[in-house]
């Protein structure tokens, strides 16, 4: 894929299933690649972006042995979502609510009476949009912060539906119980989901069309004041840069600073914040545009999620034999 003037466009595909998986092997599709993209697309190209597998990294550097003005890149959407599989394999207490929080959402998903039962409850319920449970995999990206919002969102049709539950339920049954009926299971997933979603943001953010080079270090930062300082999360350094922000509309002053000098002060202020007590304005805008954009496309995913099972049939009385479990 090639990305020109902020459109990505598909190159051509190349089946590998009988080579060697190697840097060489990669090196060689990539320049092809390459001479497609200038002799036949007619563009310059600058940067050269893949994953940091170990024969991906080695490419890049015969890549450029071949090529030394070209730029070469890590993909940082990728290097987020390997933050979050590094968070998901930490040994802590709070991590492992996520088994539980998968045991219940595969018990749901795998007997058509429990999805009908829920779907009931959220009819009840008033919700808007019948929502599905979101069975997570690392693979598609963002679907763990997705999961657990999800579940967290069906809290209460999922205690409505523990209070009915019946004594002689099955023992696969009664496990799903008792995780539904802790409190202690909640909370867990709750700072959890607030814990994943600032990476949710930033790996929208970073496989956008439009991100650049300093978008990857605004979205570094940002993760880092918000890890850093657990007093202070994405929506309040939001809400105080919506403050900011309509304070420098209402202004006309202008600082006189050159660019170079405005970039430099940017950049210093947004790793000085939030020890200044009185962040630069224009900080705050340049550190949020990306930041907004990304949330926008998780927000929309979100969205879509809910229109694809807002028209789910409630049919609770067709029974199959995978039902006689729950």
């Amino acid at each position: 894929m090639v990305n020109m003037e902020y459109q990505p466009h598909l190159l051509n595909v190349t089946d590998i299933s009988s080579k060697l998986k190697t840097a060489e092997s990669l090196l060689d599709i990539v320049l092809k690649e390459i001479k497609h993209v200038q002799n036949v697309l007619m563009v310059f190209l600058v940067a050269w972006c893949t994953d940091c597998s170990g024969e991906s990294a080695k490419m890049r550097r015969l890549l450029c042995g071949v090529f030394p003005w070209i730029i070469v890149l890590d993909c940082w959407a990728h290097q987020f979502i390997l933050v979050v599989g590094d968070v998901l394999k930490l040994k802590l207490p709070l991590i492992k609510v996520v088994d539980h929080a998968l045991e219940t959402i595969k018990c749901f998903l795998s007997h058509s009476i429990a999805v009908g039962l829920l779907n009931e409850q959220q009819k009840k319920a008033d919700f808007p949009v019948i929502l599905m449970l979101i069975l997570p995999v690392l693979m598609r990206w963002t679907t763990h912060y997705l999961a657990l919002d999800c579940l967290l969102t069906l809290k209460e049709p999922l205690q409505q539906l523990v209070l009915r539950s019946t004594p002689g339920a099955k023992p696969k049954a009664k496990c799903v119980v008792k995780i539904l009926s802790q409190e202690s299971f909640w909370k867990d997933i709750k700072v959890l989901r607030d814990l994943l979603k600032p990476f949710a943001i930033a790996t929208n953010a970073a496989q956008s069309d439009r991100c650049q080079l300093d978008t990857i270090l605004l979205l570094l930062g940002y993760l880092y004041h918000i890890h850093n300082n657990s007093h202070i999360n994405a929506q309040e350094l939001m809400d105080a840069a919506d403050e900011v922000e309509n304070d420098a509309d209402d202004s006309d002053s202008d600082s006189g600073d050159d660019i170079g000098d405005e970039k430099d002060r940017l950049i210093q202020n947004l790793f000085d914040y939030p020890s200044l007590s009185d962040p630069d304005s224009q900080t705050f805008l340049f550190m949020t545009e990306f930041w907004r954009r990304g949330e926008a496309t998780l927000r929309a995913e979100v969205e879509l999620h809910e229109s694809l099972t807002s028209e789910i049939p409630l049919d609770t009385d067709n029974r199959s034999e995978s039902d006689s479990d729950i």
